[in-house]
């Protein structure tokens, strides 16, 4: 899947709301450990939420663009200080996104 749909972002945000958040950015901002960690937490699940600290000095939507570009993942959302990422599991997807 190249893009998100709109449809497919309100499905995902949906899901989204019983997600905790597995991730934490802090004052450290984005490093290879960082990178590391949301990999492996992308290799259980296929939506993560991130959470961004009040010490973090890169702007959140800053923030998401680097994220999305080091996973490979999809921005599904940025809300208050939480972003929420999708990246499908090419072998077996736990998601099964809606056709529109």
């Amino acid at each position: 899947m190249d893009k998100l749909i709109g449809k497919h972002k309100r499905f995902l945000r949906a899901l989204g709301n019983k997600v905790r958040p597995k991730v934490f950015v802090g004052k450290g901002a984005i490093c290879e450990t960082l990178v590391r960690s949301l990999n492996d937490v992308f290799n259980k699940n296929e939506l993560v939420k991130v959470r961004v600290e009040k010490n973090c000095t890169i702007e959140k939507t800053e923030l998401a663009r680097r994220l999305v570009d080091a996973s490979n993942a999809h921005l599904v959302q940025i809300l208050g200080n939480t972003i929420l990422l999708y990246r499908t599991d090419k072998e077996k997807p736990l998601i099964d996104l809606p056709n529109y």
